[in-house]
């Protein structure tokens, strides 16, 4: 039977890893880019390896994309018997989370090349956008670079909520001590968020809005990430479906300096401005660029309401922040700088003062913080149960799963307390690059 002839190839070496290469082949597909899957072991079919990698180019491939776990010899071996590019993902690992795959990937010697991605589901996500970037730039029918950017943009800003979280997560990292944001729509027409941190020189303007760049991290700080924004996503993202204006004042300088992105394209230069300290992010008509987005967010009140969720997250894992929210007129949070985490905790529901319990734990390096409420405090959801991980808010299904199972005797099962959890783990034992929206993390050891 004649293989069908297809751009991509996609290949990995067991069933296993297709759990996360599926995510290559979901965006392939968005993208309309045509590709065929493989199973092909370097180790269990090395003739299979050499016979598929000899005969890639003959067949019509244009691009491999190979992942694999562990060892992860099959990117490097299939670019030593290709002339194709090759894309390698590598494929998260029992022992070292990935880490060890990562590196095999990237210490090819010269001569076999071969473009690494980052660990996990968005790498392998990244590998397709990269594949349909470099097809894109013989093939006219193939979605340009802003449209991909548009399709990319969809994984980090899903609704409203993103983009004030992503913004505020920015805000922090700047060492802000006061921030405000004011929302129009529930976010739709207007996310403003001004901040009094560090700012940004005139040079890096500009360089905000590339994809993949950030200042935040270098090779050292990989394994141990302790900034809550680092993959460089963010304000390219926001930009590629909305009209966005950012200003900004660095520290220490006399000038302040303003740039503005519409559909992810420059259309005001850089230009001074008045700004006495911080950045100032205006975003205007969300998915104006990609309407179709629009159909699938919920009612004003409803989306309004998801932003002030988010908001207490980060002002309860920043209570050393002041911040301030607004939608329209009407001021819908208001919290000062606070000196402790009970202190925030009060500001933001007043039961939580007298009924309150403590809590701080240690065991083999882990510490547990925080505070419970007594069970008399509960609610019809669960939105009141806050976990933090290295200060970071995170959705976990584990840790909720435990908090829930210690009330279980004490509240109906319909019921939730209120809770408000940090839980202190060494950086290089967890892994929160596992999807852009930075919700999720990944424990070294989970018990």
């Amino acid at each position: 039977m004649t293989e069908v002839e297809k751009d991509v190839a996609i290949i990995m070496g067991s069933q296993s890893d297709y759990s996360t290469m599926v995510y290559a082949v979901d965006m392939l597909k968005a993208l309309g880019i045509s590709h065929n899957v493989f199973i092909i072991s370097a180790h269990r079919t090395p003739e299979r390896l050499f016979n598929f990698a000899k005969s890639a180019q003959e067949k019509g491939y244009k691009i491999i994309i190979a992942g694999a776990g562990g060892a992860a010899h099959l990117p490097g071996m299939v670019a030593s018997l290709t002339c194709l590019p090759v894309i390698g993902v590598p494929v998260y690992s029992k022992e070292l989370n990935g880490l060890d795959s990562l590196l095999s990937i990237m210490q090819m010697p010269k001569g076999v090349p071969v473009a690494t991605m980052s660990i996990g589901e968005s790498g392998a996500c990244n590998a397709a956008i990269a594949a349909a970037s470099m097809l894109s730039i013989s093939n006219g029918e193939i979605a340009d670079a802003k449209t991909i950017n548009r399709i990319a943009a969809g994984e980090v800003i899903e609704r409203p909520t993103s983009v004030v979280k992503e913004l505020i997560e920015n805000a922090i990292d700047a060492g802000s001590s006061k921030i405000e944001i004011k929302i129009e729509s529930g976010g739709r027409n207007l996310i403003t968020v001004i901040d009094d941190g560090n700012g940004m020189e005139k040079g890096d303007l500009k360089l905000a809005f590339m994809r993949y760049t950030t200042s935040k991290l270098n090779d050292s700080e990989l394994i141990e990430i302790k900034h809550l924004g680092f993959r460089g996503e963010a304000l390219p993202s926001i930009a590629a479906v909305s009209r966005v204006k950012l200003s900004s004042r660095a520290r220490g300088t006399n000038e302040a300096w303003s740039v503005g992105y519409e559909g992810g394209e420059e259309v005001v230069e850089i230009t001074p401005c008045s700004l006495s300290q911080g950045t100032h992010v205006e975003v205007r008509d969300l998915f104006f660029a990609t309407p179709n987005r629009l159909k699938f967010l919920r009612t004003e009140r409803a989306e309004t309401q998801n932003i002030v969720d988010i908001v207490n997250n980060l002002a309860m894992a920043s209570y050393n922040i002041g911040f301030n929210l607004s939608s329209g007129n009407k001021k819908l949070l208001k919290y000062v700088k606070q000196t402790s985490l009970f202190s925030r905790l009060c500001e933001i529901e007043e039961e939580f003062y007298g009924n309150a319990l403590e809590i701080d734990e240690e065991k083999d390096g882990i510490r547990l913080i925080g505070h419970i409420c007594k069970p008399t405090v509960n609610y019809s959801k669960s939105t009141m149960i806050y976990t933090f991980v290295n200060g970071r808010p995170i959705k976990d299904n584990l840790l909720i799963g435990a908090i829930r199972y210690a009330y279980h005797d004490f509240i109906p099962s319909d019921r939730y307390p209120f809770v408000a959890l940090h839980l202190n783990v060494p950086y290089d034992q967890v892994d929160v690059n596992v999807h852009p929206n930075k919700l999720e993390v990944r424990f070294q050891d989970k018990r």
